[in-house]
């Protein structure tokens, strides 16, 4: 009798429910992702900056804004892949990479980076790459070359055909 994990599944204010399979290419490493600490600091990273304030409804965080965007660029591959041959390992970059997009992202969103000069995109690379990272150790466990090959996606000097990774950085975002 073979056992089959089962998908795990995250109720989404705005997407219903997200499904991460762990029998998926990379379904084992995304779910491993979502459970490091650099990715689960993005639960008290709010989205909207200090919109909550003002707007009572206005408490989306940069985790569950990641898990949209994964959600997102999932539909989009899946579409993809009905009309262009996209391989396995090109796949499971994309997901990483809409995954873990906004990693570096610090409190109050972008007006904080106005104030301190500092780009979250930065410092998502520099996590997804430093060693010491457990992002990063995560990603080189499943393949030594993925925590440059997703950061590549995020800063723009992906291999990845473009369309790939337009999904993740692009006016689709």
């Amino acid at each position: 009798m073979s056992l089959r994990a089962k998908p795990k599944l995250l109720r989404d204010p705005v997407h219903d429910i997200i499904s991460v399979d762990p029998a998926e290419p990379g379904g084992r490493l995304i779910l491993a992702l979502i459970d490091t600490p650099e990715f689960q600091r993005l639960r008290r990273i709010r989205q909207l900056a200090l919109s909550f304030l003002v707007y009572h409804g206005a408490e989306h965080s940069r985790f569950s804004h990641s898990m949209g965007v994964y959600w997102l660029a999932g539909r989009m591959l899946r579409q993809l892949q009905q009309s262009v041959p996209i391989s396995d390992e090109h796949a499971v970059i994309t997901r990483c990479a809409s995954l873990l997009h906004d990693l570096g992202h610090g409190p109050f969103s972008h007006a904080i980076e106005g104030v301190t000069g500092e780009r979250h995109e930065l410092r998502t690379i520099g996590l997804l790459t430093h060693p010491d990272s457990v992002v990063s150790q995560v990603l080189s466990d499943y393949d030594p070359a993925m925590p440059q090959a997703v950061a590549d996606v995020i800063s723009g000097g992906s291999s990845l055909p473009s369309y790939l990774s337009e999904i993740v950085s692009s006016q689709l975002d």
